[in-house]
């Protein structure tokens, strides 16, 4: 049942039989709420009112009417999903605001239970949204039939629960009802469009990933003639342009082996697993990344200092981010993922803007396995002691660049040793990188995927009961989680 409240009657008897020729079975009062409300707003003549709503509540009221047999009614899903819909959505919306309201409407989470039901028993039964759609439920015809702002309705909910595969079938029922154009549904069908297509990017880039770590697939030779950059103050830089578009260099021999082995060293007794964000801020352990990091710049050290002077003199950026060191045992590995954050994310570092670019540096050559991967590029990074591989999180616009997907192979001999820092947008203002002219000619264009507080909520949700989930406040906290969790 859906509210837990003891039903209240609005109707009297006569009333009830007036309009229908048989009793009713309504234990959540759903017919009843239909009805009071459909009343009210046909006398409310002094506000404007959805026409196609007041004729989708009129038509399930007939419905009703037509489909009682021996004097009961018994719920089917689609006639449910309607009726909490229009209570849950739209019929509220013409009410007027101090209505007296003797029932309790639909919320959002039956709205919720109510499209996932359908959807599930549609799968048990194969019955498809088009049938749905028309008003056919298990080869019987209930003379409804559902609009584009309906089938639409099922989108939102399916994919929050994330089941794509029913929400892209509704999806195209509601292209297909959308005969009026409408502007609003229009807009919303666009972008659930672009938000699957962008779905099944994401597939292919994950099966392309493993091929490229193993060697089956290899990008293409780099167009780009390296060069010595004779500019640097700290010493000459050899530079490989690997993309413009997105921007990714790799810089070589830019930290020597003695102050490679000084940053390994700091980390003593200072390593723990390393988490993975969350959409909504929060951090937690994932099998997505595994490998073992550490915070180290709250040392007093020449070799912190002097990786920090390298890294700016390098790249030109402002430092926002402290750097920490990372270490990939055998396995270590972090699946396809973006360093910048999702329009609902938010952190410790917010203040500082947007993520705007990444610098990670090489410590050890690793014998086997830990290559960066850029599927989308394509572009394949092999671990070189002492290089520093820097790219771009955001577009020409300053918009965060969706071609920038990565990941890092696992390691399959040896171990992988790297610095990371990331730049905050706060503070670049005219940083660029300067050996690279923009040339976006035969980029890949990937669009933004829509990125709902409902995601990130349901991102949350799944971990915030975990032994493995931190969500931490400052750098402190990260200093100080369990010792047990330390190597």
């Amino acid at each position: 049942m859906i509210f837990a409240l003891p039903i209240l009657i609005f109707f009297s008897t006569e009333q009830t039989l007036a309009l229908f020729p048989c009793r009713v079975y309504d234990p959540d009062n759903l017919f009843s709420t239909m009805i009071y409300s459909f009343d009210i707003i046909q006398k409310n003549t002094d506000k404007s009112v959805d026409k196609s709503i007041l004729n989708g509540s009129e038509n399930l009221i007939k419905h009703v009417k037509n489909e009682c047999q021996n004097k009961t009614y018994i719920f089917n899903p689609l006639t449910k999903f309607l009726l909490v819909k229009y209570l849950a959505v739209d019929i509220p919306k013409m009410l007027p605001e101090n209505e007296t309201r003797p029932f309790l409407f639909p919320s959002n989470s039956d709205l919720y239970y109510a499209a996932t039901n359908l959807s599930y028993i549609s799968k048990i039964y194969n019955l498809n949204a088009s049938s749905l759609a028309s008003g056919q439920f298990l080869g019987k015809s209930f003379g409804l039939h559902l609009t584009g702002d309906d089938c639409m309705e099922m989108v939102h909910q399916l994919n929050t629960a994330l089941d794509d595969e029913k929400a892209r079938e509704w999806l195209d029922e509601a292209m297909i009802r959308n005969v009026n154009s409408d502007e609003q549904l229009s807009s919303q069908i666009s972008k659930f469009k672009l938000h699957y297509e962008y779905e099944d990017h994401l597939v292919l880039m994950n099966s392309q990933f493993p091929a490229y770590c193993r060697g089956d697939l290899q990008p293409k030779a780099t167009k780009f003639l390296c060069h010595l950059d004779l500019s640097q103050r700290i010493l000459p830089v050899k530079v490989e342009v690997v993309s413009r578009a997105p921007s990714i260099t790799l810089y070589h021999d830019v930290l020597g082996p003695k102050r490679r082995q000084d940053l390994i060293n700091l980390t003593e007794g200072k390593l723990f697993r390393g988490p993975v964000a969350l959409a909504n801020g929060g951090r937690a352990e994932s099998e997505h990344r595994v490998a073992r990091i550490a915070t180290i710049e709250d040392i007093l050290d020449e070799a912190i200092e002097h990786s920090a002077r390298v890294t700016k003199q390098v790249t030109g950026f402002a430092l926002s981010r402290e750097m920490i060191v990372v270490k990939y045992d055998v396995g270590g590995k972090f699946d396809l993922h973006y360093d910048f954050a999702l329009e609902y994310a938010h952190d410790i570092y917010s203040h500082l803007g947007t993520s705007f670019a990444e610098a990670l540096t090489y410590l050890v050559d690793t014998e086997f396995g830990g290559e960066l991967v850029f599927p989308a590029v394509p572009a394949v990074i092999k671990p070189s002691a002492g290089s520093m591989v820097v790219w771009r999180d955001t577009d020409e616009e300053g918009l965060n660049d969706f071609s920038t997907l990565h990941g890092a192979c696992p390691v399959a001999m040896g171990e992988k040793w790297i610095t990371a820092r990331n730049f905050r947008a706060f503070g670049q203002e005219g940083t660029c990188m300067a050996t690279l002219d923009s040339d976006v000619d035969g980029k890949i264009q990937i669009f933004k995927p829509e990125y709902s507080a409902e995601h990130a909520e349901l991102e949350f949700e799944s971990f915030k009961n975990s032994e493995e989930f931190f969500n931490f406040e400052s750098r402190k906290d990260v200093e100080n989680v369990p010792s047990d969790l330390r190597y």
